[in-house]
């Protein structure tokens, strides 16, 4: 048999439906605690089915991962609003709980890359999906990653997807 806790410390032990565990879970906790704990487990179950993962800080904002440098959606389930493509180095404000969410998200789960923290003017060789190493310089504007060689390759954002490796080249790194 295994078990579930939920945030307010009630112990479910699944399944719920033998031996008449829901009335001695009941009769321990109180209904109002159970209820409360039943549904977060549906919420979870339906979660995990989703691919969300609501913040702890928060429950009523769930984050759904799209890949390692961008989330594709943050949502508040209390009004309907949500962000779409949240990127790991979004810089829009701190205070905001949805960028927060995201970040919370990024931090619990994601390993940093190194190129995650580029800084505008270095010169970082660049390793993408879809090509062989390009030298790039990291812009002031994005920050994003520039070719130096090529002006026809678009910019890459430096939280892309598409980058399987990077490292700086300049200034050297030790």
């Amino acid at each position: 048999m295994t078990e579930y806790t939920a945030s307010n410390g009630v112990v479910l032990k699944m399944p719920l439906w033998t031996d008449d565990t829901i009335m001695d879970t009941v009769t321990k906790y109180g209904a109002g605690p159970v209820v409360a704990a039943l549904r977060e487990f549906f919420q979870k179950e339906r979660d995990d089915e989703l691919g969300r993962w609501r913040w702890p800080e928060n429950p009523d904002i769930y984050v759904r991962p799209l890949n390692d440098a961008v989330v594709g959606v943050v949502k508040d389930d209390r009004d309907g609003l949500a962000y779409t493509q949240v990127g790991r180095n979004d810089d829009r404000s701190h205070l905001d709980p949805m960028i927060r969410a995201a970040r919370a998200y990024f931090d619990a789960y994601l390993e940093p890359k190194p190129w995650h923290d580029a800084k505008p003017g270095e010169v970082w060789l660049v390793t993408v999906d879809w090509s062989e190493d390009i030298v790039c310089t990291v812009s002031s504007s994005g920050p994003d990653f520039e070719p130096v060689q090529n002006p026809v390759w678009a910019t890459i954002a430096r939280g892309s997807d598409r980058i399987k490796d990077a490292r700086r080249i300049w200034p050297e790194s030790t």
